[in-house]
């Protein structure tokens, strides 16, 4: 059986399902407003079931980025090192961080030569480097950002961020490093496929149906 991790954000959350003292969104109250009935309605679980894998540890907090030079950045050893559970590794983790970097503008690449984290694709690669080094043998799984749509709205275009940066220029990051590293990449932003969300950010029970969706899609292929 495969024990699975998963490093995220706000997206990746579940009551019950992260560690203690860690931010949550998917509270009851959210749940129920994103019709969500359980635990297998998140995309990250149907992608488990789907592997037939039993989750490891689920590392996600709610408002956190990839960047960041302290906890709870994605980056940041505190996260890194609470991926195993009881003395087990992970077999593989799951990755889906970066709406945060995105919706807060944060810088992709340093100006020079900065080995700064405080910069998307400096922070992104100095995970993987964290992970590889950590748990040697563990599958390293990155999902690229997928757009979204709020309900009702489905012909609105997809919005950028305040100063106007696409979603796709942090994706080729992701990209760039899965290719760079070896890793398996999961590319939810390759087919412009969107998910539902009722707040253009937290996908609804339906969008995490077909996040899932693309996440195996891409995994198998």
């Amino acid at each position: 059986m495969k024990y699975i991790s998963v490093i995220g954000d706000s997206i990746s959350t579940y009551e019950g399902y992260i560690p203690e003292g860690y931010n949550l969104y998917y509270g009851s109250e959210l749940q129920a407003v994103n019709e969500m009935k359980s635990v297998n309605d998140t995309w990250w679980m149907k992608v488990i079931n789907a592997l037939g894998g039993t989750l490891c540890v689920n590392n996600s907090f709610s408002g956190s980025r990839a960047s960041g030079d302290e906890f709870p950045a994605a980056c940041c050893d505190e996260r890194i090192n609470a991926l195993g559970r009881g003395g087990s590794d992970p077999d593989a983790v799951l990755i889906y961080i970066g709406y945060n970097d995105f919706g807060g503008c944060v810088d992709i690449f340093p100006d020079g030569d900065s080995q700064s984290t405080l910069y998307f694709s400096n922070a992104y690669e100095t995970m993987i480097k964290k992970i590889k080094a950590r748990y040697p043998k563990t599958e390293i799984i990155c999902g690229t950002l997928m757009p979204n749509f709020v309900r009702s709205h489905e012909n609105d275009a997809f919005p950028t961020n305040d100063v106007g940066t696409d979603i796709e220029e942090y994706n080729r990051v992701i990209r760039y490093i899965c290719a760079e590293y070896a890793l398996t990449l999961a590319d939810l932003g390759e087919r412009g496929v969107r998910c539902e969300t009722l707040d253009g950010l937290h996908p609804t029970a339906n969008g995490h149906e077909t996040m899932a969706t693309e996440w195996i899609k891409s995994i198998n292929k």
